[in-house]
């Protein structure tokens, strides 16, 4: 036997007890996986060449003198009861009864041993090469002699709040690649001698204020450019999240920092993007979390991963060019984003350029009137939705762009514009007409909605599936427009109705022959009273761009990118132009509605061909 686990519950009355007898003949045992369980015996009975050793919830307080150490390779304790390890007390050279050292042992992992208070004389373990002491509560110190562990690569003090200080020959250990002492509340000093460290990669000083982080936390106070001075050139990783940084706390460069791929600035006091920032032209990786502050976020750098969450004062995303857009894009419960510069834009519609006012034929809105929206992907986080209504804002007419689609919510059944094919039903099929003088440029959608009877239902979260989806399909070139929309217009009660009306800038997509069918997909709370499409064609375009000499607010949009593309030639545009589509598609492969939306007939057989990305996009 090579692998061997036992477990019981934590706190189990009932808990094992295993006599170290029945081990005596497991010579071949090189992995032990042990959780809250009791030895009875002599330890001396375990396989001598244990290489593998996790045990949950030990429960001495110190290592057995007659525990096999010596080929140990991995040793983690979490959750122990150990109050001292490797002390002057419990000399692990009477422990291996003459040896003086493990000269196996890679990785020692003691994390959340709230009892442990010391660890000392890391000469014993000489080719460590992991220490992980995350949320040891009551560890005071740490051993100089880390300063001989020469191959020690990665160290880990998370959360340790007692500790005060740092023996300075951590900061000459050549290999060591990550640090990280968030959380150590009463760490005093972070000295000069950081700045020399050649191989510290990644460097996470979370829940630190870095306005008392120093030798002398007065003049810290008053200078924080002491901290940024000391940040070492090799630097890959700075994790910055709760350290008390406002947007004068920064230096006006990160020129010292020319390797820095990731940087953490979550919950923080910042209202805008620091402009040393905006420098960084290799950063990879940018974060804002729960920054109460924030209110915009101005020409962004390039980078591959971009996450925005709780920014409940955010409004606005810009980047220093439309090639600034990140591959990955996160975005949640920001209640008040109104635009991403490029791909997002939720404002009063007559703030839009009227050329896309005058594609739907709105030309005589009530600028009184108002309406009732849900924000599923926007709103603020709550711990449960029980109704409808915790969703709901109320609003001026407003418009929405994203995908290169046009959008509004109107009150009403009247639908304004003219619509060559209308249906009661919930599909429309038609051919698109051949001309010589005229190219399609788009469509016209609408749809007319009410709330069905039997409303919403309770501890539903919208934010997963929403209740309108519109298809738009080429029969022609199997190629399939689904639109999920980031918001919808709610009528408020059954008798009441609601216009869902937009256009598609669908370019090259249209040409004459192919056949079309634009389905309207409805959940159980939305009843589907009327849905209609109109061709707007090159012609009627440049008519209304004679009338109007505005640029429009958005380039046009391909809607064949592949970052949409979730089957072949199946695009799904959901829930914003940053959306978490392959999460909700996943989703929907569970709705009854699943094949009905995303699939026809002669494609059910293939639904597993599902492509994986290397573009994640998320909007909530």
């Amino acid at each position: 036997m090579h692998v061997l686990s036992a477990s019981t519950l934590s706190g189990n009355s009932n808990e094992i007890v295993l006599h170290t007898n029945a081990f005596a003949r497991m010579n071949k045992l090189r992995l032990l996986q042990l959780s809250h369980v009791q030895f009875k015996g002599s330890y001396k009975e375990l396989p001598k060449e244990l290489r593998w050793l996790s045990w949950l919830g030990f429960p001495l307080k110190s290592i057995a003198s007659d525990f096999p150490l010596e080929f140990l390779v991995y040793l983690e304790m979490h959750q122990s009861n150990l109050t001292h390890v490797f002390n002057r007390k419990t000399d692990l050279r009477q422990v291996l009864k003459g040896r003086k050292h493990l000269p196996s042992l890679k990785t020692l992992d003691l994390s959340h041993s709230h009892s442990l208070t010391e660890i000392g004389n890391f000469s014993l373990v000489p080719n460590l090469e992991r220490l992980i002491l995350e949320d040891c509560l009551s560890l005071v110190d740490i051993h100089d002699s880390i300063g001989k562990l020469n191959r020690l690569v990665y160290l880990n003090l998370k959360d340790c709040i007692k500790i005060m200080k740092l023996p300075r020959n951590v900061f000459a250990l050549q290999l060591l690649d990550t640090l990280i002492v968030s959380g150590c509340l009463n760490l005093d000093a972070f000295p000069a001698e950081l700045k020399m460290m050649e191989s510290l990669k990644v460097l996470d000083v979370a829940d630190i204020s870095i306005t008392t982080t120093g030798e002398v936390k007065s003049r810290l106070r008053r200078n924080p450019e002491t901290f940024w001075a000391s940040l070492p050139r090799c630097l890959a990783h700075l994790k910055l999240t709760s350290c008390n940084l406002s947007d004068d706390s920064f230096p006006k460069d990160f020129s010292n920092l020319p390797f820095l791929a990731l940087l953490d600035l979550s919950n923080n006091l910042i209202s805008g993007l620091p402009d040393c920032v905006r420098g960084l032209t290799g950063l990879d990786q940018l974060i804002f979390s729960n920054c109460k502050m924030l209110k915009e976020l101005a020409e962004l750098p390039r980078v591959t991963y971009l996450g925005v969450f709780d920014c409940t004062l955010l409004e606005k995303v810009t980047f220093q060019s439309s090639s600034c857009i990140p591959f990955e894009f996160l975005c949640f419960y920001n209640p008040n984003l109104v635009e991403i510069e490029y791909t997002y834009k939720f404002e009063p519609i007559e703030r839009f350029d009227m050329e896309l006012i005058h594609l739907l034929g709105l030309y005589n809105l009530d600028p009184t009137a108002t309406i009732q929206m849900i924000f599923p992907c926007r709103s603020a986080r709550l711990p449960r939705i029980l109704k409808l209504e915790d969703w709901i804002r109320v609003y001026p007419i407003q418009g929405l762009y994203e995908y290169g689609i046009f959008s509004t919510f109107l009150p009403g059944n009247v639908v304004p514009g003219q619509f060559s094919h209308r249906s009661r039903g919930s599909s429309i099929s038609f051919t698109v007409p051949s001309t010589s003088n005229q190219r399609v440029r788009g469509l016209n959608i609408f749809s007319v909605y009410t709330r069905f009877d039997g409303g919403f239902r309770p501890g539903y979260h919208c934010d997963i599936i929403s209740p309108i989806i519109t298809k738009v399909s080429n029969k022609s070139t199997g190629v399939k427009f689904i639109y999920d929309p980031s918001c919808f217009g709610d009528p408020g009660h059954s008798e009441e109705d609601m216009i869902f009306l937009s256009h598609w800038d669908l370019e090259n997509q249209l040409k004459g022959g192919d056949e079309l069918k634009v389905s309207i997909f409805m959940r159980a709370w939305f009843e589907l009273k009327e849905c209609g499409i109109q061709l707007v064609y090159e012609k009627e375009k440049k008519m209304i761009t004679q009338q109007d000499t505005t640029t429009p607010s958005f380039a046009s949009a391909s809607f064949e990118r592949l970052e949409y593309e979730l089957m072949p030639r199946t695009y799904f545009l959901s829930h914003g132009p940053v959306t978490r589509r392959i999460l909700r598609f996943r989703m929907w492969r569970n709705s009854v509605l699943f094949n009905d939306i995303f699939m026809d007939s002669d494609q059910e057989a293939g639904v597993s061909h599902i492509y994986t990305f290397t573009r994640t996009l998320v909007f909530l």
